[in-house]
């Protein structure tokens, strides 16, 4: 979005509100909300984050014209507000999603045990899993053939999820590098080799998922491990307690800099490992429209031993211990607690989904009993790709979709139609159910699939709900 429609955008905003928050009690209250999403909107950067925030915005003014003490010119300007800000959205606009119902089609993969399966020239393993999730998802458009009456692969106005567990691309070695998961362009420049392009998951799988038949599909396609390796320059000298500072190296020139001790610059600098740093990516596809959403935590049981392989050397995983107990992926601190601000949120065609990728969906960093969408507001579709997760808080707006694909168990499970604020309680036949405190016990046992390992299967339809 350009800097001149985001202004645009606050301006209409703030115009508006601050001259209606006096209106009547009930419309401040919507007013405040409006103004105060303009500050996550001032600094929102992807193109997603500002999507979600957008948004909220309609859907708040549409609030708004369901109060009655709005009337007369404001509710006219109301209107025009959100025409304008629609306007910015384009075809994503929650006041007009394209979506009705959804069906959540799960590739029941058994992709995760006590050991590392696959190949290990790691470009062949991902290739082959990508053959395999197209045979899936081709499988998957069977299935949906066959759901709503029949109707499933041509109504425009049901929505088809296809979704892969957690750690589906991986490896004999327990990682792919960053090339093999992201891809590389070509560097015909590149010393002492020109380079080559090198295509990553994404774009292997865009022959099969690009196609027109699945113009009302959006796909997960599970998780990939990406490692690369973790260095630090170190002081020999002054050892852990030494600082270190990066200033022009003089004899190497060219703007190359080199690390030097703080306390004496005589003092000898070493580059050291710090084992692997991985990134745990869910890859999301939805016409032309790509996310991307990283694993914020590592669980215990992520990697076999604590290690996996880069450039054929093992190494361990590196972690960074948290005060909830939990160990990030990263020591660098979230910059937002905002999962809209290119978190774990994302809004496509009007339909706003939270996606929480295994141990995320049951903590934080900073706490040890709550997801990533703990405080999030308006999911109608929550996703879980995992490995060794089930279903555990529901976290949508109330008649909202949970869909959970496992690849330990494995299992494919969906609540449909869940109260907001839900916990998890064992039933006395060991299933697990799921209750509203403030209304009395409301059960919603998941669908749980029982095929064996390898198939597709399919939940649905379902209502999409309002927000």
């Amino acid at each position: 979005m350009k800097q001149k429609d985001k202004l645009a955008v606050k301006f209409l905003i703030t115009d508006f509100a601050k001259a209606r928050k006096a209106d009547s009690p009930s419309i401040g209250i919507i007013c405040d909300q409006l103004l105060k999403t303009l500050v996550p909107f001032g600094m929102a950067w992807s193109d997603m984050a500002i999507r979600n925030l957008l948004s909220d915005m309609v859907r708040l003014l549409s609030k708004l014209e369901l109060d009655k003490t709005l009337t007369g010119p404001a509710k006219l300007r109301s209107l025009d507000v959100k025409k304008a800000i629609n306007g910015y959205l384009g075809g994503h606009s929650p006041s007009r999603s394209r979506y009705e119902s959804v069906v959540c089609l799960g590739y029941k993969f058994q992709c995760s045990d006590n050991r590392y399966a696959g190949m290990k020239d790691d470009p062949e393993d991902m290739l082959t899993r990508c053959n395999n999730l197209k045979v899936a998802i081709r499988s998957a458009y069977g299935v949906a053939g066959r759901m709503d009456g029949g109707a499933g692969n041509t109504n425009p106005k049901m929505l088809k999820i296809f979704m892969a567990p957690e750690f589906f691309f991986r490896g004999k070695n327990g990682a792919y590098s960053h090339e093999v998961v992201h891809g590389r362009e070509a560097q015909p420049d590149a010393k002492p080799l020109a380079l080559t392009k090198v295509k990553g998951i994404m774009e292997v799988m865009r022959d099969e998922i690009d196609q027109d038949i699945y113009k009302d599909w959006l796909f997960v396609l599970g998780t990939a491990i990406a490692a690369a390796e973790l260095t630090e320059s170190q002081c020999q000298t002054c050892g852990a307690v030494g600082k270190i500072k990066f200033e022009r190296d003089l004899v190497k020139g060219g703007g190359a800099t080199k690390a030097v001790c703080v306390k004496d610059p005589s003092h000898v600098i070493k580059e050291v490992s710090l084992g692997a740093i991985v990134e745990n990516v869910a890859f999301v596809k939805k016409e032309g429209c790509i996310h991307t959403i990283s694993k914020e935590l590592v669980s215990h049981i992520d990697y076999r031993g604590g290690k996996v392989k880069v450039g054929g050397t093992e190494m361990g995983v590196h972690k960074s211990p948290q005060p909830s107990g939990y160990d990030s992926a990263t020591k660098v601190p979230t910059k937002f607690k905002d999962e809209r601000m290119g978190g774990s949120i994302f809004t496509v065609d009007g339909v706003t989904i939270g996606l929480e990728v295994c141990l995320d969906h049951a903590a934080t960093r900073d706490s040890s009993a709550s997801g990533r969408l703990e405080h999030a507001a308006n999911i109608q579709i929550q996703l879980i790709p995992s490995a060794g997760m089930e279903i555990e808080a529901l976290r949508t707006v109330p008649g909202g979709i949970v869909f959970n694909v496992d690849g330990v168990t494995p299992h494919v499970a969906v609540v449909a139609g869940a109260m907001q604020a839900q916990q998890v309680i064992e039933t006395t036949e060991g299933k697990r159910s799921f209750f509203e405190d403030n209304t009395g016990l409301y059960f919603a046992k998941p669908c749980i699939g029982h095929a064996g390992s390898g198939a597709v299967i399919g939940y649905g339809p379902y209502e999409i709900p309002g927000v």
